[in-house]
């Protein structure tokens, strides 16, 4: 609208009231008009804003309508048990930490956190990891080298150590509230608290009683009330997982190791690791709280009871360790040290390992499996003869009818006489590996392999030697013995470049595929090769013709599977795959035949080029 023009030419005086009266009115209808559309604007204005928030509204209806329809709720609450419990399983996480994902899934939703709270398996399972105990410094210790300084019961360090172990406290007894006395399934691992504090003690010469009174008085004194607790629920105890450092005879951690069976029926699956460190007490305690005499009533599980006891010479087994011998299913017996001395500390000699050995498998009659980790001994390539101990041990038999497989590590270090004491009906699988470092083998007579192999070969279906400890003939003669067995693991690639020992050669599969045949069931052959094994493409393509022919059936059962790894072998690195199916028309079904091979070379890998190893390999 243009402005009203109320100017004149001439005298002002001359401009008449009339005038400017109209051009006023004629503002006044302008502002009126204005007013008028103002208030239109406004009124718009507010039913904008009413159609936005009934917009809004109308949104948050049909979410949550859509929510309702979600398939995820209309699931069965059996199918949202499911869900969450392997949301829980496959979780890497703290355990038992307040952002796990048992608890965010109680903060999803009102529903969500009542079904997860009716999910008694979500809170019946749990790890406890203690914390690590805050040890001053080796520098501050005392200077003689005879005394450990622990943190003062009042400081800071000591203080923030038990909050630590009583919030684990109150996490587990929610987490037991919740799962409302269903069968529990836990693992306690407390070897944390004393992570890195052995390595500190190597140095120095220190009082082991002392040090065992600090440990039990300072670090696990005030895990107590946590191991009450669980000691206090053993009657729902399931499957449970204790490794635990065994530092003195009156160690608070034994109280879990002696709950009566009566006391745990439910108890399935155990499995215990008993940590007996070099720095570990023998004193004498005041009062003795292990009846050796009642090991037969101690905790045990119904299907499976696994104990790996780590262990040295001083520990008397018998009368200071709390296990239920006899119910034992699964042992690894090993060593803190893999060397010892001739004579020992406080005169315990080294050598009567082999008598532990025999002891703790006469006190396992239910054995089903079992490990031997052997300390070297002796660093005499004499072999060594178990009469020498001069132990009742040695004379007797020890008749272990369940026992079905056996591993021994070092196999060197066993003395001649030890597979004689044993009486093993039942074994299907052995497994004998020498040490790592260059051997100098025995005579062919002579050897703990040939021995065990003499006396136990004709009864396995499967068998690992590590033959770096037989010379040829006694490699023959073992594999010789091995009548039954389908599976074979043969290595001597640990090292031994200078032990004239033997090889894994052509010769040796021709006399598996000759007239006498070795190993005439053989149906899984897995070898690892070492830098003096020659053993080409040629041979193994040979092999494997003879044993899966295709002209004519064989009454041998056929060969499955060859694995090989190689560490810069002699022979050829061309693919035997290739070679093979060059003699396809010769090999019965090629396609079902499992065929892996592996290259390693001398030099150390990076890790970004190791690669995935063949499991049937790492042996």
């Amino acid at each position: 609208m243009e402005p009203m023009d109320i100017s004149s030419d001439g005298d002002p005086d001359l401009v008449t009231h009339e005038l400017v009266k109209a051009k006023l009115g004629e503002l006044r209808n302008t502002q009126a008009e204005l007013d008028t559309m103002l208030a239109e604007v406004q009124q718009r204005t507010v039913k904008i804003i009413d159609l936005c928030n009934h917009f809004l509204s109308t949104v948050d209806v049909v979410n949550q309508h859509s929510n309702i329809l979600s398939p995820i709720r209309r699931a069965p609450v059996e199918v949202l048990h499911s869900i969450f419990e392997f949301a829980v399983e496959s979780a890497d996480e703290l355990p038992l930490s307040a952002d796990s994902t048992a608890v965010r899934i109680t903060h999803v939703s009102t529903e969500w956190r009542n079904i997860a709270l009716q999910a008694k398996s979500l809170w019946s399972s749990f790890r406890i990891v203690p914390p690590t105990y805050p040890f001053p410094h080796a520098s501050y210790w005392v200077g003689d080298g005879r005394t450990v300084d622990f943190s003062p019961l009042n400081s800071p360090q000591h203080q923030e150590y038990e909050r630590r172990l009583n919030a684990i406290l109150d996490r587990v007894k929610i987490w037991v509230t919740r799962s409302r006395n269903r069968p529990l399934d836990f693992e306690f691992d407390a070897t944390r608290m004393i992570e890195g504090f052995s390595s500190c003690l190597e140095d120095g010469d220190f009082d082991n009683d002392e040090i065992s009174r600090g440990l039990e008085n300072n670090v696990f004194a005030p895990a107590r009330f946590l191991i009450d607790y669980l000691v206090q629920h053993s009657s729902i105890w399931r499957a449970i997982t204790l490794t635990l450092p065994m530092v003195s005879k009156v160690t608070v951690f034994q109280k879990m190791l002696e709950v009566p069976a009566v006391k745990a029926p439910l108890l399935e699956h155990l499995d215990v690791t008993l940590d007996y460190d070099f720095f570990s007490s023998h004193e004498r305690p005041q009062y003795q709280p292990y009846d050796a005499k009642l090991a037969h009533s101690l905790l045990a599980a119904s299907k499976s009871y696994s104990l790996n006891l780590r262990t040295h010479p001083e520990v008397e087994i018998g009368s200071e360790v709390p296990i239920n011998w006899a119910r034992l299913t699964n042992v690894t017996f090993s060593t803190r040290r893999h060397n010892y001395q001739t004579i020992g500390p406080q005169g315990v000699e080294a050598m009567e390992w082999s008598a532990m050995c025999l002891f703790l498998l006469s006190s396992c009659p239910n054995l089903e499996h079992c490990v031997l980790l052997m300390p070297r001994l002796w660093p005499s390539s004499e072999p060594f003869h178990l009469s020498a101990l001069n132990s009742p041990l040695a004379t007797k038999k020890y008749t272990l009818p369940k026992l079905r497989s056996l591993m021994i590590r070092h196999i060197s270090e066993v003395p001649l006489g030890f597979a004689k004491c044993l009486e093993l009906p039942a074994l299907e699988e052995l497994t004998m590996k020498c040490e790592y470092h260059d051997p100098d083998p025995k005579k062919a007579d002579e050897s703990s392999i040939l021995e065990f192999v003499r006396r136990f070969g004709s009864r396995l279906t499967e068998a690992t030697i590590h033959y770096v400890d037989l010379k040829q003939e006694a490699l023959y003669e073992c594999l010789e013995n091995l009548q039954n067995v389908t599976t074979l693991r043969l290595t001597g690639e640990r090292g031994c470049s200078l032990a004239q020992h033997a090889e894994l050669n052509a010769e040796v599969l021709q006399r598996m595929n000759g007239d006498e045949v070795f190993c005439p069931k053989l149906q899984n052959l897995f070898l690892r090769l070492g830098p003096s094994d020659e053993l080409t493409n040629e041979a193994l393509v040979d092999f494997v013709v003879a044993r899966r022919p295709a002209a004519s059936p064989s009454t041998r059962p056929l060969l499955r599977s060859l694995k090989i790894k190689l560490h810069e072998t002699l022979g050829t690195k061309s693919s035997l795959r290739e070679d093979l199916a060059l003699e396809r028309e010769n090999i019965a079904d090629l396609d079902g035949f499992v065929l892996t091979e592996e290259y390693v070379p001398r030099r150390r890998l990076p890790s970004w080029e190791i690669k995935t190893v063949d499991p049937d390999l790492d042996f």
